[in-house]
């Protein structure tokens, strides 16, 4: 029963590749069919997936030949993947998680008021050293059910999640305090999902690095868009205090973003924005990167790759274009 798996991953796989689909580099689990200006792309999970092309002959064909192969069930338009409930209207694709957020909400044992942000800044100050913390198992259960809605349709629980979760083996009142704070706005913004219009198709990163305050670590967080839905994001903790560091960590996973979707749709705007004018500086200059180089040389050519095909330009939030 464990070799199951990947039994099945290897069959399917074979099927695909004998149909001429050849597997992307980021994701294993992406599978592009290309034939003159004919599409398909298909992606997997476990026994679940999604078929898109740009002809419906294409995806019919397809369809037959699976057939063939083995049983399969079919549904002409995609309702739900992975748990997201996808709901498509005139030129634009939604996807939320309102059925999962209601029976968070529906499993928190205290009674929940509305709120307006995820997490007061005020609380974020609040000592507990020196404070006896409290029976961290109904707090790490609590916290657990916010985990897979954080990964799903929800940036903006990114931080919120992730510093309670640091403190989740010694929770004390405080905590308990931050968390009804974050189920307050879960409450209110129940019906938030992403909605991604089907006629932008710019990519846009946004980076940037705390310097620490009163959460005494710096961090690095991007998020990534795809028109204005967002599609990767991330907070973590930097063991550089350096935005230059953060920018090219984040690139990192940009670069992956435009290898997947440069696949499917060929050319696109594509734009980096971060509001430290410095690290733009050190970006674009040669001699600066010269000096710095040895502080970071994956950043560095990851830089000179992209500087060599775009337009950087400092603004008060700045701005690369390529």
């Amino acid at each position: 029963m464990q070799q199951a798996g990947t039994c099945w991953w290897k069959f399917l796989s074979s099927i695909l590749e004998h149909l001429g689909f050849i597997a992307t580099e980021v994701d294993q689990s992406l599978y592009i069919f290309h034939n003159g200006a004919t599409i398909i792309a298909i992606w997997i999970h476990i026994n679940d997936s999604v078929v898109t092309s740009n002809s419906p002959t294409a995806i019919s064909n397809f369809k037959m030949e699976l057939c063939t192969e083995f049983k399969i069930k079919w549904s002409d338009q995609m309702k739900q993947i992975v748990g997201l409930k996808c709901v498509f209207g005139k030129g634009e694709v939604a996807m939320t998680h309102w059925w999962l957020t209601d029976g968070i909400l529906e499993a928190y044992p205290w009674e929940i008021t509305k709120r307006n942000a995820p997490l007061p800044v005020l609380l974020l100050g609040t000592l507990t050293e020196g404070i006896e913390p409290l029976d961290p198992n109904p707090f790490c259960s609590v916290i657990g059910l916010l985990a897979y809605l954080v990964s799903g349709t929800q940036p903006d629980l990114v931080f919120s999640v992730n510093y309670l979760v640091g403190h989740s083996m010694g929770p004390t009142e405080a905590h308990w305090e931050m968390l009804d704070h974050v189920f307050g706005y879960l409450l209110k913004t129940r019906d938030r999902g992403i909605r991604l219009c089907l006629q932008e198709l710019s990519l846009n990163l946004c980076s940037d690095a705390g310097w620490g305050g009163d959460l005494e670590r710096s961090q690095t967080g991007f998020l990534i868009q795809l028109g204005d839905a967002p599609i990767v994001w991330a907070l973590k903790w930097q063991p550089v205090v350096a935005e230059y560091v953060a920018l090219s960590d984040s690139i990192q996973h940009l670069m992956q973003a435009i290898n997947q979707l440069t696949q499917l749709t060929g050319k696109f705007d594509r734009s980096i924005f971060c509001e430290n004018q410095a690290a733009v500086q050190v970006a674009i200059n040669n001699k600066s990167r010269k000096c710095m180089w040895t502080m970071d040389m994956q950043a560095d050519a990851l830089t000179k790759r992209l500087s060599g095909t775009a337009l950087l330009q400092a603004l008060p939030f700045l701005s690369l274009n390529w």
